[in-house]
Parts: C-alpha cells; structure tokens; sequence
C-alpha cells in the first residue's frame, strides 16, 4: 500500500472522532429537546459511520499481516448495514415525512441477507485473501450496489421535498460526492482503493444531512434566544410599565411606595429625616372642563418637568395619580430643608403654564410630612402617604395654594371627621336629625313674618354644630337624604301654623350636591301635593349655583310652580350681580358679613348699594346675622324689610317657634 493510501486509511481515525463529537453533542440536544428530538437520529447515524470508518481502519491495518480478517470484515458490513438502514429516518426528518416502509424492508431483507450468507457461504466472501486483498464472493458486489441504489435513490428524491435552495444544494453537492467515490472504488480496478474508499462513500452524503439538521437546530436555538431576549425585553417593558406613569414617565404611586419603604428601612440604618411632599393641583378640574383633557395633560406634563428640573439629587419626583405629584427627599434634616423643599415646589407655580392648548395660571395645595412628624417615625409608605394628603386638604380647607405640614393635630381632626362620617350615617332612621327654625322679622314692627328651616344633629344631649357635619354632609352625599328629611318636617309644621291662622312664610335651605338630578325637584312638589300653598315656600340658595345651567332650569322648573327662590349669603362671593341675572330669584338675603358694617362708612355704603338694587330689581330684602340695636336701627334708617339674627332669636324647635307666634 503506498504512502498516501496510507495515510488516507490512517484519515479514517480522525473522521471517526469528529462523527463520535457529534454523537456526543447531538445526544446533548436530543435531551434537551425531548424524546422526538431529530437529533436522535444524528446520534445513531453518527455512531454507524463511526463504527464504519473504525472497523474499516482496522481492516485496512489487518491486511497488512497474513491472517485473514474475516471477523472484521463482518463487523464492517455489519457497520455498513446499520449505517444504510439509519440513513434512511434520517433522510425522512429532513424531507418531513418517514421513509416507505417498503423501502426500510427492502433495505433491511438485502442488508441480512449479506450477512446471514457471510459466515457460512462464499457468495459473499471467500474466507481468504488474493494477493493480500479479501477475495468476495459474486454476490458481494450485486447486493452492495442494491443498498447503494436504494439509499442513494431515496436520498435524491427526498432531496426535493420542501426543501430551500440552500438546503438542496447542500444535499445536491454531498450526493454527487458520495456517487464519485462510489465510482471510484468501482471502476478504478484497485483492490487497495476498494478497501481504503470503501469507507468514505457514505459520508459526504450524511455530512450534507448532518449539516443541514445542524443549520436547523441553530436557527430553532436562534429562534428560542431571539424570543427569550423578546420575552426579556417584554417583562423589562412591563416592570417598567409598571413602575412608570404613562402620561409623565415619572415614578407612578407603586414605585413611590417601594422608594418610600426603602428610603424608610435605609433611615433606619443611616438616619436621616425622610420627607414626603403630595402636590396636588388647584381646581385642576376647570382646566379640563374649560379647555379639554388633552390640554388638562399638557398642564400635567409641564409641570412635572418643572418638579424634575427643581429636584435635588436626593430627591424623588413622581405622580400619585390625576393631578397629584409627590416629591420624595430622603436628605430633609431640619425645618429649614423641609421650607426649602415647600420653597422649590412653590417656585413649580410661579410663572403661568402656556401650552399648544391652554394659557393658565396654576396654583397647587402641598402637604408635606417626614419621618421626625409625630407619630411617623415608625411609618411606612402608605401612613407618610395618608399623613401628607391630611396635610395638603388642610392647606386646600385654608384656602389652597398653600404648604401645610403634617401634625398630631391633623391627624386627630381627621379621626374626629371620620367618626362623624360613620355616625351621620343613618341619623334620619334614629330621629336625630331635627328641624329647628329661626325667625324672620318685618323691621318695621318686628312681627314674624316667616321662618328659616335649619336643620340640627342631636347627639344625646348634645347638639353638633352645623358646621361640624354639614359639610360632610355635603361631600358624601348624605345630604341629599337629610335635606329632603328637613323639607318634609318644615312643611308638616307649616301645615300646623296654617291650620292654627298663622299666615307666616318658610325657608328651606337647599345644597348644590340636592340639585345635582331632579330628586330633590320631586320631592318639593311632593310636599306641594298636600295642599301648601307653594308661595309661602322659598327654597334658599348660592350663588354658586348661577353656573349650573341643569341646576337652573331645576330652579326655574319649581318658580313656575310657584316657589319662591332665595339668594343666600349674598355679597360673599365674586360674581353675586351675575348670579341675580342668571339666577329665578325673588328674595336677596345679605349676608352678615356686610350686615354687620351697617354703622361704618364703606359697610353702609355697600348695603345702600345692594338695598338698592334689589329695589329696583323687585327683590325682597332679608338682612342676616342681626345681633345688636344698633344694626338694627340702622338697618331702618336704610329701609331693610325684613331680618333675622340672635337679636330675635336663635334657631329654636318647633314648639318653642309657634309660641313665638302667639
């Protein structure tokens, strides 16, 4: 054998160590993958031409020494056989469907054959060498040629199916190799190149599908990177999400409250007074009514620009939510670091907000708390979030625009307010809500004329000031059942004045929260059904209300019934002529607030002025808060119809009130 057969029979080795690395790494996959993993055929087919190069190197070396190497010899076409009949689910997988199992049969029956006929007969090998090379039997070739055909036969058709340009030209070229070292082991007439080559004829074909299986299994391991980095992508955007405000991109109020935890657990390492800071936008809600949300949203974006740009290094700018802020300072040691922190919140509103849509001025109400605030310094988020929101609807009860900081004080009151919420309800049902009435007076002759219906809260013995509970009253909607709780008993009790030849007048006062829906509208001519005359009946109400367009038309609907409409408190706010123009009014009450300048110049003048127009206006005239002589006398001199004030009498109960008509 001369030296390049050799060292090409020597080559065997080698390729037989690079097809066990790719056992080895295909049974990495078939266990990652499954059980239906295609690699597993990889495996074997890898191990079949492993078997085939080794056992065909072994021949080779055998050949060189006088023995024949009949055993070997049948281990290689054993080797040979399994290669053929793997090859063919190999070729399957990569065409997408299995083999025919006429073909795997026709295989496998021509496969035994050889080697059922090798050991006992010399069709297949003669059991000894010629000229030092085996000497085959005359079935050997036929039968050799017939799993070549087979397999080769299958492989070029499969080659076709639904395969890409790329993977069939793979196929293409290890086909057409496989074939020229087929033919060169044949008709080269060598015996030597037989036995070295004879080993070699399979692979460039399996290599081609070896190769293509891997290109598969590299995009599918590309595939799963791509869509786990996808995956990661998509969770980073979510926690994201989830801890960004969409409209600001600032910290939403989920992230707030893990900052605040955590600023609060690193306070109680390395203290430091940890400060809380919730801004919330004054009437923030007229922007969006007068101008639209989208313009409502630019107000919210500039201004949270403004919070980050006035930020400190420490600080923590974030949306709680609608038009709420809250600024986080983990480094607020001392007074003068929290009126820094309200000074660069307040410096957020000093300019007006001019965007595409809207040109505002905007004011916000803050309340700050931080960690050294009584009772805080065992808090957590939640608590420092509920503590600076008592202390910013304090500054907002104030007046708004304002900086309140939290104390043990606010947080009683907030207690004291809830326990009313929680006892007001259901007070109609006990009989504790009472109809009290304070009388109205003609000045001339301090005759009562009529009555103001008030209502009044008796706990016990105890009766709650009005301006305890109405207002929750108002914000929680209870008013609605104690208004019309009021109106009945009034109009009962008008009823027995009537009955008993006292012609006197009645004052209901009515919530805007009551003229929100046409509830309170039917339940007033409910009270007319029985029979009261409706012009003994004026309902009294705010100026606020001049800008209730449904409002209005419900007032206007009960005047062409009849009713009476009384403005009162008139005087107190910015717009009270505009609120008689637009406003079914019949009586002006003036509020005590310019009543009680009747005897200094300025007063006197106003209250002229307004006496005056509603003179001219046909408006009847009740001046409020009468408490002393001398308003009284002046309010003669002036020409007032008609008052009310403790001068006469407080607020008294019904029995008390009709022996006043006595």
């Amino acid at each position: 054998m001369s030296a390049g057969w050799t060292v090409l029979a020597a080559l065997q080795l080698v390729l037989a160590g690079f097809a066990l690395l790719l056992a080895a790494q295909q049974a990495s996959v078939w266990r990652w993958e499954g059980p239906r993993s295609p690699a597993r055929l990889i495996v074997f087919t890898a191990l079949a031409a492993a078997a085939v190069l080794v056992t065909n190197d072994l021949v080779i070396r055998a050949l060189a020494k006088p023995v024949t190497p009949d055993w070997l010899l049948f281990a290689r076409s054993v080797a040979l056989a399994v290669l053929a009949v793997s090859t063919l689910p190999l070729a399957g997988s990569i065409a997408g469907r299995p083999p025919p199992r006429w073909l795997t049969s026709a295989i496998v029956v021509v496969a035994g054959t050889r080697l059922v006929l090798w050991p006992g007969t010399d069709l297949m090998f003669r059991h000894r060498l010629a000229d030092g090379m085996p000497d085959y039997g005359p079935l050997m070739g036929p039968t050799g040629f017939v799993v070549i055909a087979l397999v080769f036969g299958y492989l070029c058709v499969s080659s076709g199916r639904g395969r890409s340009d790329r993977e069939r030209s793979v196929l293409v070229v290890g086909f057409v190799l496989s074939l020229v070292l087929a033919v060169v082991t044949v008709v080269s007439g060598s015996a030597v190149a037989a036995e070295v080559l004879s080993g070699y004829v399979p692979l460039p074909a399996l290599i081609s599908i070896a190769a293509i299986l891997w290109g598969r299994q590299m995009n599918a391991y590309r595939t799963v990177r791509r869509l786990a980095d996808d995956r990661q992508r998509a969770n980073d955007e979510l926690k994201r999400r989830a801890a960004t405000d969409e409209l600001t991109g600032l910290a939403n109020r989920s992230r707030l409250r893990e900052l605040v935890n955590q600023a609060i657990a690193d306070g109680a390492r390395h203290p430091a007074t940890l400060a809380v800071a919730l801004c919330d936008v004054d009437r923030f809600r007229a922007i969006n009514d007068v101008h639209g949300h989208p313009a409502g949203d630019e107000v919210l974006e500039e201004l949270a620009r403004r919070l980050v740009g006035l930020a400190r290094g420490c600080d923590v700018v974030g949306r709680f939510g609608g038009d709420e802020f809250v600024v986080l300072c983990t480094d607020a040691d001392g007074e003068d670091s929290v009126a820094e922190l309200g000074q660069r919140l307040t410096a957020a509103f000093e300019q007006a907000f001019v965007t595409t849509r809207v040109s505002a001025a905007v004011t916000a109400s803050v309340g700050i708390v931080t960690t050294t605030a009584d009772g805080c310094s065992q808090a957590d988020a939640d608590t420092m979030f509920r503590d600076a929101d008592t202390a910013m609807y304090d500054a907002k009860a104030r007046g708004g625009a304002l900086i309140g900081q939290f104390h043990d004080g606010l947080r009683s009151a907030v207690v004291y307010r809830a326990d009313l919420e929680r006892r007001l309800v259901g007070a109609v049902e006990r009989g504790e809500i009472l109809t009290h009435f304070q009388p109205i007076l003609s000045l001339p002759d301090r005759r009562i004329v009529g009555f103001e219906a008030l209502a009044r809260w008796q706990q016990g013995s105890a009766t709650l000031s009005p301006n305890e509970w109405i207002p929750i009253a108002e914000s929680t909607g209870l008013i609605n059942e104690i208004g019309e709780h009021v109106l009945r008993q009034a109009v009962q009790q008008l009823q027995r004045w009537l009955a008993d030849g006292h012609q006197v007048t009645l004052s209901v006062n009515v919530s805007p929260r009551q003229l929100s829906s046409r509830r309170f509208a039917d339940a007033v001519l409910g009270c007319l059904a029985t029979g009261v005359p409706p012009g003994l009946i004026a309902l009294e109400v705010t100026e606020s209300l001049a800008v209730d367009e449904a409002a209005s038309a419900i007032l206007a609907g009960l005047r062409a019934e009849g009713v009476r409409i009384a403005l009162d408190d008139f005087g107190t706010g910015y717009s009270a002529l505009g609120a008689v123009s637009r406003l079914p009014v019949d009586v002006l009450k003036v509020d005590q607030s310019i009543v009680r300048r009747a005897n200094d110049p300025q007063g006197r003048a106003l209250l002229t002025s307004v006496l005056a127009i509603a003179r001219s206006l046909g408006l009847t005239t009740v001046a409020e808060g009468v408490e002393t002589p001398e308003l009284e006398a002046a309010l003669a001199e002036l020409g007032c119809e008609l008052v009310q004030g403790f001068l006469y009498s407080p607020a008294v109960d019904a029995e008390t009130a009709a022996a006043m008509l006595v």
